[in-house]
């Protein structure tokens, strides 16, 4: 028994001991009751054995990646404990330690295979700081006292990049300003504060957190995020050396938008008051801002503020904003580009810097979004991984021109897709959401009985709707629709019908069907002889157009009159005993008394519609 209690205790010290080692392998796979080594899925190691691998306790290899299973992953340690040493609250000081380049990818589901490939918009690999897991997603202030004030403090020996791809990153306490967020990266304790991290995000989702890139140092740090979503946060963007936010929504958040130098593209902004401070070349391109718009009332604003020296440039081109959108200046000779804008409404000073040819303010953008019972725009899942406002009409309404809201693109501006991921036209629409997927075109094509149309043989006349995608070398598809006429073969002239017809028209015996004849009367190139048995016989819509009527653009002559179950070419018609009617009414529901035609609301207005391209008699 002893011998047993002995051997226990040296598998734990070893156990412990691997990952306060190097770890030297390329990835490692985490679960969170993993209890293996994290060498596959099926060895995952644990959610401790992860926060034990990103503390001071191991080194790591350069560039390793860690691949994070569906679950609430927590830090456990504080990289620097001897600074915090007697801090009444020193536990909300943990935080995963990253001192080389690494990522962290999340998104696989609770029990991965190996080869899964991870999907974060339906499994959620969350790093939080709710470390007692109590917090109230609905009410932002209930439970937050044992929150930690940083996920991640990054700690470089040389600028690098770090890569977090379908990350969900929730739940930081504010400490005092500027010193708390999801990333400590430089800042006010200098950590790694003259080296400078990158940033690299995508998929990843930040909520509940009292700032985001807070304590960055805007002059070396760098966040680069693709397809990312902010909700009710803050401090986001905010004091960066460089910052790239592209296809990201911002839900509910507080952004503070500030930079040396920030791009901000094919963003959607909701609910979030902006303030975009300029210290250097800031481009705000096709985003869409709509900020508390309730019952026509915009409450907070889109604020510009410039008061660095030299000449930091503004370029908003291609934005919906529905908010106001204030600027303020201490130069206004500073370089400015508006174009392509939608205002909802502007201060004087943004007044005088925008171009009413290029720009429309206009108090009814928000006519343009799809609306629920409050008659507010809405986000929703429209199709790619954030959430975005669907725009339901390209053109404002008729009380401002029908002005459109696709332009041409400008060499000012990058984005050629939507948040989707779906490539943009050359004439792009303004805002986040492009409103078309592909561009549509229609032709029209003529082939005779029997001759093959892309790859199929047509032996029935005929007009067909032919579909063809033609990839374009934008990116985007164009659908071209074909409205195919398969017509008639010039063999023969005169034809025999029947009722109950099925042959090829070429006698009584083999008489055409009342379908077949509509189709040959419309599309025959010839000048034709058509000879109807007795009984009743009804237009058909050849081109989907709703209308039914026999149309004829050349010479005929249309014999009626004879028996119906004639097989005789050469005997004569006699009308007196043998009535051929062609008829309108389709629901057969007709009555005529005392000189009264009734029931006839769902006929047609004409039966022939003879539009003559070449002289000649009609019998």
């Amino acid at each position: 028994m002893e011998k047993k209690f002995i051997n226990s205790i040296l598998f734990f010290i070893i156990s412990c001991s691997m990952f306060a080692a190097n770890l030297t392998r390329d990835n490692y796979y985490v679960k969170v009751d993993g209890t293996g080594d994290g060498s596959s899925w099926e060895n995952a190691m644990s959610a401790k054995d992860f926060a034990t691998a990103l503390s001071t306790k191991s080194t790591l290899k350069s560039e390793v990646t860690f691949h994070l299973a569906d679950g609430v992953y927590h830090p456990m340690y504080d990289p620097y404990p001897e600074e915090h040493e007697g801090y009444s609250n020193e536990e909300l000081f943990k935080a995963f330690y990253v001192q080389t380049p690494i990522n962290i990818i999340g998104g696989y589901s609770p029990d991965p295979t190996d080869g899964e490939v991870a999907n974060p918009s339906i499994y959620s690999s969350v790093i939080s700081g709710d470390m007692l897991m109590d917090n109230n997603e609905y009410d932002r202030s209930v439970n937050r006292s044992d929150d930690i004030y940083n996920l991640f403090v990054i700690d470089l020996k040389a600028k690098a990049q770090c890569t977090f791809s379908g990350i969900t990153f929730a739940w930081t306490q504010g400490r005092r300003a500027g010193d708390d967020g999801a990333f400590k990266m430089g800042g006010l304790d200098g950590y790694n504060g003259k080296i400078g991290a990158i940033l690299n995000l995508d998929k990843c989702t930040f909520k509940f957190l009292s700032g985001t890139f807070s304590t960055a140092s805007i002059d070396y740090d760098e966040v680069y995020a693709h397809n990312c979503t902010f909700y009710n946060s803050s401090g986001n963007f905010y004091y960066l050396n460089k910052g790239i936010a592209e296809s990201c929504t911002f839900d509910n958040s507080n952004s503070m938008l500030s930079s040396k130098e920030l791009t901000i593209q094919n963003c959607t902004f909701y609910e979030t008051p902006i303030a975009l401070s300029v210290h250097d070349d800031v481009v705000f391109h096709n985003n869409t801002v709509v900020i508390n718009l309730e019952g026509g009332n915009i409450s907070n604003t889109l604020d510009i503020s410039n008061f660095e020296e030299g000449e930091p440039s503004i370029s908003l081109i291609g934005n919906i904003f529905v908010c106001s959108v204030r600027y303020s200046s201490d130069d206004n000779r500073r370089p400015f580009v508006s174009r392509y804008n939608l205002y909802r409404e502007v201060n004087d000073e943004l007044a005088e810097k925008i171009s009413f040819d290029d720009d429309y303010v206009t108090t009814s953008l928000e006519e343009i979004f799809e609306k629920d019972w409050e008659n507010k725009p809405q986000l929703a899942n429209n199709g790619g991984f954030t959430k975005t406002i669907k725009v339901i009409s390209d053109k404002l309404s008729k009380s401002n021109n029908y002005r459109s809201i696709h332009f041409d693109r400008t060499n000012k501006t990058t984005v050629d897709k939507d948040q989707r991921g779906v490539a943009r036209f050359t004439k792009t629409c303004m805002g986040s959401y492009e409103k078309r997927d592909t561009s549509i075109c229609a032709q029209s094509d003529t082939i005779t009985v029997g001759n093959t149309f892309f790859e199929k043989t047509y032996n029935k006349i005929g007009v067909y709707k032919v579909y063809e995608v033609l990839p374009n070398v934008d990116g985007y598809d164009s659908v071209s629709i074909h409205t195919l006429y398969v017509l008639p073969s010039k063999d023969r002239h005169v034809f025999y019908v029947k009722t109950n017809g099925t042959g090829d028209g070429s006698s009584w015996d083999k008489a055409m069907s009342p379908e077949d004849f509509a189709s040959r009367f419309y599309l025959s190139q010839t000048i034709d002889t058509f000879h109807l048995a007795a009984g009743t016989y009804y237009p058909i819509d050849l081109e989907s157009t709703n209308e039914r009527v026999y149309y004829r653009t050349l010479p005929f002559a249309l014999i009626g009159g004879y028996r119906k179950d004639i097989t005789d070419e050469k005997e004569n018609p006699d009308p007196t005993q043998y009535e051929t009617i062609l008829s309108v009414d389709f629901n057969k529901d007709n009555t005529y008394n005392d000189n009264i035609l009734t029931n006839i609301e769902d006929d047609e207005l004409v039966i022939l519609s003879y539009g003559a391209t070449k002289a000649g008699d009609i019998l």
